[in-house]
C-alpha cells in the first residue's frame, strides 16, 4: 500500500462505469373489466325484476282480495233476495212454457173475414203479387206478394203493432217475414212499429218475398201474448180491388 505523502492531495478512487440504463416500466394493463360491468347490469335488472315481482304480487292479491269481496256482497245480495237456483225447477218452467206456446189458442179465417182476439181486430182485404216492385227485384226464384190489412184496436189501451208480429206460410211449411218498406214501394206500408191509440184503426199494407210456385199461403197475426190469427188468403185479388180498398189508408182512421 502506498504511503502517502504529507501535503499532498490524496489519489481519486476510480468511478466505477454506470451499466446500461433499464428501460422505463409501463402501468400494469387491466384485464377482465367487460365481464365485472356485464355482471353488474345483470345484478341491476336482477333486483329490479324482484322489486317489480314483489309490487306485482302484492297488486294482485289486493285485487283478488277486492273480486273476493265482491263475489261475497253478490252472494249475499243474493241470499237476501232468497235466490235459490233449482236446475230441476227451471226445466219445469221451460216446458211449461213450451207447452203454453204450443198450445196457444187460434182462430182461422179467409180473406175477407174480420177476427179479432184480446187486443186487436183485423181483416185481410186483399192479396196480390208482383214480379217486382219500382226498383225492387226480388232474389231469383222468388216473387213479391202485398197484403193489405186493416188492423182495429180493440183493448183498453193504446197498442203497438210490429214487423215480425206477421208471417205468410205456404203449404210447405216455410215462414216468409214482412220486410220494411218506403213509401215509393207501396202506396201505404204498415210502419215497422205502428202505433194504434186505444179504440182507432189503421189499414195499410205488407210486403213479403215468398218463393215463386208455392201455395196455400195463410196471413198469420202472433204476437206470442194473445190469440193467434191466421187467414187463409187463397188467390189473388185485382190489383184495382187493390188499389180502391188501400189508397189513402196509411193514416190512422177514426171509426
Amino acid at each position: 500500500m502506498p504511503q502517502q505523502t504529507k501535503g499532498m492531495a490524496p489519489e481519486p478512487k476510480p468511478i466505477k462505469p454506470a451499466g446500461p440504463a433499464k428501460p422505463a416500466q409501463s402501468a400494469p394493463k387491466k384485464s377482465g373489466t367487460w365481464w365485472k360491468v356485464l355482471l353488474g347490469i345483470l345484478g341491476g335488472c336482477l333486483v329490479i325484476a324482484i322489486i317489480a315481482s314483489i309490487i306485482g304480487y302484492f297488486m294482485v292479491r289486493k285485487g283478488v282480495e277486492k273480486v273476493g269481496e265482491g263475489l261475497e256482497n253478490f252472494e249475499e245480495s243474493l241470499n237476501e233476495m232468497n235466490w235459490n237456483y233449482d236446475e230441476d225447477s227451471w226445466n219445469e218452467e221451460w216446458d211449461e212454457w213450451l207447452d203454453d206456446t204450443e198450445d196457444q189458442d187460434e182462430k182461422k179465417g179467409e180473406l175477407g173475414d174480420k177476427m179479432e182476439n184480446e187486443v186487436v181486430s183485423l181483416q185481410v182485404k186483399s192479396y196480390k203479387t208482383e214480379s217486382e216492385l219500382g226498383d225492387l227485384e226480388p232474389y231469383d226464384g222468388y216473387k213479391y206478394a202485398i197484403v193489405n190489412v186493416k188492423y182495429e184496436n180493440v183493448s183498453d189501451d193504446d197498442i203497438s203493432l210490429y214487423l215480425t208480429d206477421v208471417y205468410l206460410t205456404d203449404s210447405s211449411y216455410n215462414e216468409y217475414y214482412a220486410t220494411e218498406t218506403d213509401q215509393g214501394e207501396v202506396d201505404d206500408p204498415i210502419e215497422s212499429m205502428q202505433n194504434i191509440p186505444e179504440g182507432k184503426s189503421v189499414t195499410g199494407s205488407y210486403i213479403f218475398e215468398i218463393e215463386k210456385g208455392e201455395t196455400g199461403f195463410e196471413f198469420v197475426f202472433d204476437d206470442g201474448f194473445n190469440t193467434k190469427l191466421v187467414v187463409e188468403i187463397g188467390a189473388e185479388t185485382s190489383s184495382a180491388n187493390t188499389n180502391a180498398s188501400t189508397k189513402s189508408n196509411s193514416n190512422i182512421n177514426e171509426d
